[in-house]
């Protein structure tokens, strides 16, 4: 498989954010935010289909407050599902993600794991031992 040529450069220089960003800036573009929105909704509305346990959806503790009520919105529209939405921003504090995409380091996996037991034990949404 041949990579695009301006991908390749990025790869090469291990900067792989840039491609995503344009990705990101032209399917919204296209979608429009609303519509992006209202597919998130589905989606979530789909785990129906093939599961009916609880479903937590997560998010960064400083996630847009619109995104964060889409959120909301959807799992009230779907029974036996939570909203956490104090997981710890990774891409924000240097320590926790790899300087050349953004991703989580182990530091910030394990930041993230921490965030997510705590919500876990606290609420006993899921049984955790």
């Amino acid at each position: 498989m041949q990579k695009n040529g301006t991908l390749d450069q990025y790869i090469k220089k291990g900067q792989y954010y840039v491609p995503w960003a344009k990705a990101l800036t032209a399917t919204y573009n296209s979608l429009g935010e609303t519509k992006i929105l209202k597919l998130i909704s589905e989606f979530i509305q789909g785990f129906d289909k093939n599961y009916k346990n609880n479903l937590i959806l997560m998010t960064f503790s400083d996630t847009d407050k619109k995104y964060k009520q889409s959120l909301i919105d959807a799992a009230q529209k779907r029974k036996k599902t939570y909203v956490f939405d104090q997981v710890t921003n990774t891409y924000e504090i240097d320590q926790y993600h790899f300087s050349t995409d953004w991703h989580p380091n182990q530091k910030g996996h394990q930041k993230i794991a921490e965030d997510v037991f705590e919500y876990l034990t606290k609420n006993k949404t899921i049984p955790c031992n």
